[in-house]
């Protein structure tokens, strides 16, 4: 005699803890994603900021190098005061202009030739609290606001109006939602470098 041992059907398909669980894995690594994704966007906005600024910083000595002429009214003219960047903390904005005068200031909306960057549309902004001017004293206080000068003919360097060649600045750049994280962007008028730190640990950076 022959006995036939029955199967039991195996169930098919996936039953609704499978499905549960498998949803719950599915979101935490989307918002894994997510988080690392902004993280590295913002990062990157900061980081392409500083070498925006970099960027400003050496079109101006170019400039000036150059001979740069500007149109005024169908004709051209080389700025006395040749080119500079003005650096305005407070409002976060940062102007190229063309100093005609050379008095070695920056009236917004005089100069024969303006180009404003609002940093607001970066996302990132620049800490006013962070600006160290050094003429060779040590920090001056109370200055919030950088005109940095390359002055004619071999692009001299001159910071706030002071002799040429002479002191440094820095500051830091910081992200609209990224806190305690910036990078220090400096410049030495003795030796024309521009430096443009990595992104780092601050307490300037507070959101």
């Amino acid at each position: 005699m022959r006995f036939q041992h029955s199967r039991i059907p195996s169930p098919h398909g996936f039953t609704l803890i499978d499905m549960m669980v498998a949803t719950a894995i599915i979101i935490t690594i989307s918002v894994v994603m997510i988080i690392n994704f902004k993280a590295g966007r913002e990062r990157d906005e900061l980081r392409n900021t500083g070498l925006f600024l970099v960027s400003l910083l050496h079109q101006a000595q170019t400039y000036t190098l150059a001979g740069r002429v500007v149109a005024i009214g169908g004709a051209v003219t080389y700025p006395a005061g040749g080119y500079a960047i003005s650096i305005d903390t407070p409002a976060n904005e940062v102007v190229l202009f063309a100093n005609e005068t050379d008095d070695k200031s920056f009236s917004e909306g005089a100069e024969i030739m303006e180009e404003k960057y609002i940093l607001a549309d970066y996302n990132t902004y620049l800490e006013a609290d962070s600006v160290c001017v050094d003429i060779g004293a040590g920090c001056e206080a109370g200055i919030q606001t950088i005109d940095y000068f390359f002055v004619p003919p071999l692009a001299s360097r001159s910071i706030l109006g002071f002799s040429p060649n002479q002191g440094s600045f820095s500051f830091f750049i910081c992200h609209g939602t990224l806190s305690q994280k910036g990078m220090r962007l400096s410049s030495s008028a003795v030796t024309g470098q521009v430096s443009l730190g990595p992104i780092e640990d601050t307490s300037y950076c507070q959101l």
